[in-house]
């Protein structure tokens, strides 16, 4: 503990810092710091918060003794001095934590008040750190435990919606509802909540998805296109983010069609150092006609029991599944696929294609082959590739 002495000449020679200490000869507004001292030769600027020091309470001084003080004063201020014109190592004083917050300026807003500190509570939308220390602590629990996880919906809140509203496209083509994003942040908070209550209630209907048909290859084709409304977007978007947390601990190295940090020229690269390192070998494209349209609902639900039995996720993901198609006018409910172009449908895929191809050709085809065999998927695109002639299947 520092004498008052000792403390009055640390106030003189801060001359600028955190609440609580004197700046230019002056005291901010604040509760005085709790100070230690550092051994330093220059000048040490900490931005680090401090606690209310207790002051013990003391008697009025008579003038006699207020007379020796300040001559004491003056005395160590000249030493203070000579020292720092010697160029000696000289003890800084330096505030532990701070005070309590001055008045200030919000120099953001250009009006007055309290300025606020980055450790402290904060209002509204958390960042986007925040949200991913959720989805890393889901990663966890998945990796730690590869079993069925069945609670899952409650990560998924006011803030975490407006994350995955965040993160979702606001250009994009307009589903059966004609609204735009634009349209669709006129009431943003309203239309969050009200989002989160029907989908944690269990009363959200999923809308159909608007068919288009755009040209596939060199044009004499097409790909048939599901396009969701942007609520749908917003919510498939969140599902997929707490999915992806879990898949990602299960999937394989050799996928890499939509999955994050992996894209088609990490797939061409790996193709091509495999190739290298065998010293060529046969490459077999494979293209699963149809996938999309044709993956079967019961097989899905079957893997999906594998890692994730939330009532309310799954609830969800069942009314994706059935919620139909709306092509020219005309709706269908197809019994089988997941639309092209719904944001939760790429996930969906990996998940079958991982059990159906990616984890057969680990298991049943490489212990069946003399050479060496690797296999490369972008989504329902693959590149089985072998080191010896004979046929890879």
């Amino acid at each position: 503990m520092l004498t008052r002495g000792q403390h009055r000449s640390a106030a003189m020679a801060w001359h600028r810092g955190p609440a609580g200490v004197r700046e230019r000869g002056k005291c901010t507004e604040g509760s005085p710091g709790t100070w230690e001292i550092l051994s330093s030769p220059a000048w040490v600027r900490l931005g680090i918060r401090s606690k209310v020091l207790a002051r013990e309470s003391r008697a009025p001084r008579s003038r006699e003794q207020t007379s020796e003080r300040n001559a004491g004063t003056a005395k160590r201020r000249q030493r203070s001095a000579a020292g720092w014109a010697a160029g000696s190592r000289s003890l800084l004083i330096v505030p532990m934590k701070q005070g309590n917050q001055p008045k200030g300026t919000l120099w953001r807003e250009g009006g007055a008040g309290l300025t606020e500190l980055l450790e402290g509570k904060m209002t509204g939308t958390p960042s986007p750190l925040d949200i991913s220390t959720r989805l890393q602590r889901i990663a966890e629990l998945a990796k730690k435990a590869p079993v069925a996880l069945t609670t899952l919906a409650h990560h998924i809140d006011i803030e975490f919606l407006r994350e995955a509203y965040r993160r979702t496209r606001k250009d994009g083509a307009t589903g059966v509802d004609g609204q735009t994003a634009t349209m669709y942040a006129e009431k943003l908070d309203e239309n969050l909540r009200s989002l989160l209550d029907r989908f944690k209630s269990g009363t959200y209907k999923a809308p159909p998805v608007r068919r288009v048909n755009i040209p596939k290859g060199d044009g004499a084709k097409t790909r048939p296109i599901g396009i969701p409304t942007f609520e749908d977007k917003v919510l498939q978007r969140a599902v997929t983010m707490v999915l992806e947390a879990i898949y990602e601990q299960d999937f394989l190295p050799c996928s890499f069609g939509f999955r994050p940090g992996r894209s088609a020229h990490d797939a061409l690269q790996v193709l091509w150092e495999g190739l290298m390192e065998m010293g060529g070998g046969w490459v077999l494209e494979v293209d699963i006609q149809g996938f999309f349209d044709s993956l079967d609902h019961g097989h899905l639900r079957d893997f999906l029991d594998q890692r994730v039995r939330d009532g309310v996720v799954r609830r969800t993901i069942n009314k994706w599944l059935k919620a139909g198609v709306l092509d020219g006018g005309t709706l269908s409910r197809p019994d089988a696929g997941t639309p092209q172009g719904g944001v939760v449908s790429p996930l969906l895929a990996n998940v079958y294609l991982h059990e159906v191809l990616d984890k057969w050709f680990e298991s049943e085809v490489k212990p069946r082959l003399d050479g060496r065999a690797l296999l490369i998927r972008y989504a329902d695109d693959g590149a089985p590739r072998r080191r010896r002639e004979e046929a890879v299947m």
